[in-house]
């Protein structure tokens, strides 16, 4: 495994969100699988690493154009998955792709569709820090984020209210 992935998920692992701490704390064993979730050669689960690349063009994509991405809207782009189980199996091999590519933290573009921000369980602590890193990612590519709702805010469809990445969930 890659040194900086070594070193970024012992930090995770030493200085836990809450989330992640509550779920260590639980269960004991699951330091173990969570560490092998980063390792993109030795990785138990090898369909989420392939997910991570093939979702990776798209979240570089949505950072260009200041734009987030739902859990749902993910799986409907990778056009297989339970959008009700992308969770650290499918984001951590993202993190380890970015840390070893030298990409910004693009893991922090996929949200839930209520607040527009990663869930808690991911690396960073708080809201701010958490929209923080997103800008991080859209500055990486000359980008800003898209105003709330974007230039049009309803679908010419189906008149329902977009979601915080901008698209239609009709």
């Amino acid at each position: 495994m890659n040194e900086n992935v070594k070193a970024f998920v012992q930090d995770l692992l030493d200085k836990p969100p809450a989330d992640l701490a509550a779920a260590l704390s639980k269960n004991p064993d699951l330091r173990v699988d969570y560490f092998r979730e980063f390792d993109l050669e030795n990785s138990p689960h090898p369909n989420n690493i392939q997910d991570a690349k093939d979702g990776l063009p798209e979240l570089i994509r949505r950072a260009s154009l200041g734009q987030t991405i739902t859990f749902s809207e993910f799986v409907e782009f990778l056009g297989r998955g339970n959008k009700r189980q992308v969770n650290g199996r499918t984001i951590n091999p993202i993190a380890t792709l970015c840390i070893t590519q030298g990409l910004p933290p693009l893991w922090t573009l996929l949200v839930t569709a209520d607040t527009g921000l990663p869930p808690g369980f991911w690396r960073e602590h708080s809201d701010s820090e958490k929209a923080r890193r997103q800008d991080e990612c859209f500055a990486f590519y000359g980008a800003t984020r898209e105003p709330e709702g974007g230039a049009v805010d309803t679908c010419a469809e189906c008149n329902t209210v977009r979601t915080p990445s901008g698209a239609c969930m009709c």
